[in-house]
C-alpha cells in the first residue's frame, strides 16, 4: 500500500517557498529517495505523486529558483527538471541546470508536454523520465545534447526570434526580437541621447518581464529612474507631482535592479555583481553604459588589450549565463558626420564578437538647429537584416518613440490644462489643445 504526504520549504531570508509532495511506500528504494522532480506547478506535483515513487518539489513560481531553496536540493544525486515544453520551459531548465549543477541534473525533453498533460494522456511516467538528458560536458556536445534546441528551432520560429519592442515596434522587423544570450554593443557621440535612448529600450522589454540589471556608471541612479519613471508613466510629472504615488507603485512592480556604482570601477568587480545578480534574480538582460569607465581604473597603460579582454568578458558571461549584454562602448573623434562599425573605439575586437551593433545616429537638416536622429543596426548576426529606425523626441516624457508620442500627445488632448490666476485660485482661462498642435 502506498501513502502521499506533501511539506513545505522555507527560508527565514526569502518570503518564497517551495512545495514538495512525496509518494512512498514499504518496498521503496534509496534510489528514489537519491532522485526528485521539479515541476512547475500544484498540478503538475499531484499528477505525478501516484505515478512514481520520487518525491516531486513545485517551484513557487516557476520563470524563477531563488538562491534560498538551493539548499534543500543538496542531498539529492539526481535531479529531474520537467517544466513548460515551450521555449521558456526550455530557457528556464537550462538556467536551472546550471544554478543547482550540471552534473546532477536532468531536463525532460520538451518533446514530452507538462506533467499533468502527459498523465491525462496516459503517456508513460517512468519512460519519460529515463529518455531525459543531461547538459554536462565541459569541453564537448553532440546533436543528441543539442536535439531539442534543434527541434524548437523548426517547432518555434517565432518564438526564438525574442521578445518584441512595442515602443520601437520598427527594431522588430530588423532584429527579430531581444533574445538571451547575446551582446550588443550600443554607440553614439556624447550628448546625442544615448542614455536616454538605451534607458526606454530596456524599459520597453522590463515591462514585459525581461529580468533587468542596470549598471551605470556615468548617470547616477536615481537620476536614471527619474528618467525611467518619466517615460512608464506617459504622464508629464513635473506639472503632475499628485499623481506620482500611483505611478511609482506600477513602477515599483516590474523587475528592474541597478548596481551601486559611479565613476570609474574594476571590471572584476562589475563581474562579481552581474554574476551575483543573474545567480539570484534570473537577470536576462544587463546594460552597461559605459565601458570606458571600466579602463580607467585597470592600471595599465596598454588601454586597448584590456578594453579586448573586456569585451572577452563580456561575450562570454553573455553565452554562459545565457543572458543579453548590452555594452555601451563610446566612438572614436572623427571629423564625419554619421558614425560606422569602423567609428566604434578601440580595435575591431568590439565588432567583432558582437551579435548586433546599433549606432545612434545625428543627422544636419537644411535650415534648422535640431538634428534628425535614428538607431541604425549595422550587424545582426542573427538574421543579418540592416537598416535605421527614425527617433522623435518628446521631451515631457523623454521618449525617442513616435507611437509613444502619439500617445502622450491623444492624453493631453483629452484632459483640459487650466491656468489660474489670482490670490483666490480662481480659474480665468482654460485651453484645451487642438488637433493640429504639436507637443513641445
Amino acid at each position: 500500500s502506498s501513502s502521499s504526504s506533501s511539506s513545505s520549504c522555507s527560508s527565514s531570508s526569502s518570503s518564497s517557498s517551495c512545495s514538495s509532495s512525496t509518494s512512498s511506500s514499504s518496498g521503496s528504494s534509496n534510489s528514489s529517495n537519491s532522485s526528485c522532480i521539479i515541476v512547475g506547478s500544484i498540478l503538475d506535483s499531484l499528477a505525478l505523486i501516484s505515478r512514481t515513487r520520487i518525491p516531486v518539489i513545485t517551484l513557487p513560481d516557476w520563470s524563477n529558483l531563488h538562491p534560498d531553496h538551493l539548499p534543500f536540493l543538496l542531498h539529492f544525486h539526481t535531479i529531474y527538471l520537467w517544466l513548460s515544453n515551450d521555449i521558456h520551459g526550455s530557457q528556464n531548465s537550462k538556467v536551472f541546470s546550471q544554478k543547482i549543477e550540471d552534473k546532477k541534473c536532468r531536463i525532460v525533453s520538451c518533446q514530452y508536454p507538462t506533467p499533468l498533460e502527459a498523465v491525462r494522456l496516459r503517456m508513460n511516467v517512468k519512460e519519460i523520465l529515463e529518455s531525459s538528458r543531461s547538459n554536462y560536458h565541459e569541453y564537448l556536445t553532440t546533436f543528441e545534447n543539442l536535439r531539442d534546441n534543434v527541434y524548437l528551432e523548426f517547432l518555434q520560429a517565432e518564438e526564438l526570434m525574442g521578445v518584441k519592442w512595442k515602443r520601437y515596434e520598427p527594431l522588430n522587423s530588423i532584429l527579430g526580437g531581444f533574445r538571451r544570450g547575446e551582446l550588443t554593443i550600443f554607440s553614439g557621440r556624447t550628448g546625442s541621447g544615448k542614455t536616454t535612448f538605451l534607458s526606454e529600450y530596456s524599459l520597453d522589454l522590463c515591462v514585459q518581464g525581461v529580468n533587468t540589471l542596470w549598471c551605470s556608471f556615468e548617470v547616477k541612479n536615481v537620476r536614471l529612474l527619474k528618467m525611467m519613471l518619466k517615460q512608464f508613466s506617459l504622464i508629464n510629472i513635473d506639472e503632475n507631482l499628485s499623481e506620482f504615488e500611483e505611478v511609482a507603485d506600477r513602477f515599483s512592480r516590474i523587475p528592474l535592479y541597478l548596481t551601486d556604482f559611479h565613476g570609474s570601477q574594476h571590471v572584476a568587480r562589475v563581474q562579481e555583481a552581474m554574476s551575483h545578480a543573474v545567480y539570484v534574480h534570473d537577470i536576462t538582460h544587463i546594460i552597461v553604459d559605459n565601458m570606458q569607465f571600466m579602463l580607467g581604473s585597470s592600471g595599465t597603460s596598454d588601454k586597448f588589450q584590456l578594453q579586448d579582454n573586456t569585451i572577452t568578458m563580456f561575450r562570454k558571461f553573455a553565452t554562459s549565463h545565457n543572458c543579453h549584454v548590452t555594452l555601451v562602448i563610446h566612438p572614436r573623434k572623427e571629423d564625419e558626420e554619421l558614425l560606422t562599425s569602423n567609428s566604434i573605439f578601440g580595435g575591431a575586437k568590439a565588432t567583432q564578437e558582437a551579435d548586433n551593433v546599433l549606432l545612434l545616429q545625428e543627422e544636419a537638416t537644411p535650415h534648422s538647429f535640431f538634428k534628425k536622429k535614428s538607431v541604425q543596426v549595422v550587424k545582426n548576426r542573427y538574421a543579418g537584416d540592416l537598416g535605421k529606425v527614425p527617433l522623435v523626441f518628446t521631451k515631457p516624457i523623454l521618449t525617442f518613440s513616435k507611437k509613444i508620442a502619439d500617445e502622450f500627445k491623444r492624453h493631453v488632448k483629452r484632459k483640459p490644462v487650466a491656468f489660474l490666476s489670482g490670490d483666490d485660485g480662481e480659474i480665468s482661462k482654460v485651453i484645451n489643445p487642438d488637433d493640429d498642435d504639436e507637443v513641445h
